[in-house]
């Protein structure tokens, strides 16, 4: 008898979990597979992508030494680590073909921004941009 007075409390308590749980069975990761889809047909296996933290070139040869720029790493960078993967850009020792210009890579310094804006172009599926190839530094 004591425990039918925690029956509403429990109720209460597993409602958030339950919605919760409800709520994810419509989610899709359809985006997700779009992103990695197009990465796989549009790109050699010995071509390189950039990435920030999308994970969409997760098949693909990265472009840098660091696999993926989320935040976080881009917060433990120095100025000269940030600096030398722009150098590598500029003078073209790092090439790729793909970048997936997400929040991270867009907030990793104007100079890098307007670079991406110059050499690449938005290919439709978001955040990804290809590289013009005619106009990359050589």
């Amino acid at each position: 008898m004591k425990y039918l007075a925690w029956s509403p409390l429990l109720l209460l308590l597993s409602y958030r979990t339950s919605h919760d749980l409800i709520q994810n069975f419509n989610l899709s990761n359809a985006k997700g597979l779009e992103g990695v889809r197009f990465v796989m047909m549009h790109t050699g296996t010995e071509e390189t992508v950039m990435d920030g933290f999308m994970g969409y070139g997760v098949f693909r040869l990265h472009a840098d030494y660091y696999f993926f720029l989320h935040e976080g790493m881009i917060r433990s960078l120095s100025y000269s680590q940030k600096s030398r993967i722009l150098n590598n850009l500029v003078s073209g020792r790092s090439k790729p073909k793909l970048v997936l210009f997400d929040h991270n890579l867009r907030n990793l310094s104007p100079e890098w921004t307007a670079f991406m804006e110059q050499y690449y172009e938005p290919v439709g599926v978001d955040p990804i941009l290809l590289r013009k190839d005619n106009e990359v530094p050589p």
